[in-house]
């Protein structure tokens, strides 16, 4: 070989074959591709397996029915204990008020005899309004949880209410068990049927 002459070489001449060349630069390739295709064949074999292993759909859409079911009750747990909380609000607070409100104006009345008829006619009025305003908070806070709700059922609460509106209305409930009643933290005489 003649180092002065220009460098003419070929592949075979370094020592590699035309196809060792290839072979190398193939796996070159592969290295560099590798983790990219195992990272693929482990996504679609993971895929495969939820597929095949995981649970149907129509298993999923019953655990989101129950989920959702589940949700519900405890909506309906919330709203019920917050309608409880404004009804005890309301009798241990307004209503209590308006009959003291109301006591005290009777007292004035029977008491002060020697008012002038203008004053005596507005202690009246007030002692009545305070009276009316009773029986208004009263007949709201059993419309907030009907007593009869919890004695009788559905039914009887819901023919109560009827029988008080202005107009003919007729009731139908058809239900198939009892709706199991919600405690009431707040009064401990109260204990559910069986």
């Amino acid at each position: 070989m003649d180092l002065g002459a220009a460098p003419q070489w070929r592949v075979t001449e370094i020592g590699y074959t035309t196809q060792a060349a290839y072979i190398t630069a193939g796996g070159l390739a592969l290295l560099f591709l590798g983790p990219r295709l195992t990272d693929a064949l482990l996504r679609l074999e993971t895929r495969a397996a939820e597929v095949l292993l995981g649970p149907s759909r129509a298993e999923e859409l019953a655990r989101r029915v129950a989920d959702l079911a589940e949700s519900r009750a405890g909506v309906l747990d919330a709203a019920d204990a917050e309608r409880r909380r404004i009804e005890r609000d309301l009798h241990d607070g307004a209503q209590q008020r308006l009959v003291s409100l109301a006591v005290n104006l009777g007292l004035a009345r029977s008491t002060l005899g020697d008012l002038p008829e203008d004053a005596r006619k507005v202690i009246d009025e007030a002692h009545r309004e305070a009276k009316e305003a009773i029986a208004e908070l009263n007949t709201l806070v059993r419309g907030l949880h009907p007593p009869v709700l919890e004695d009788r059922g559905l039914d009887a609460a819901l023919s109560g209410v009827a029988a008080r509106l202005p107009i003919p209305v007729r009731v139908a409930v058809d239900l198939p068990r009892r709706p199991r009643p919600r405690s009431r933290p707040w009064r401990t005489s109260w204990s559910p049927k069986p």
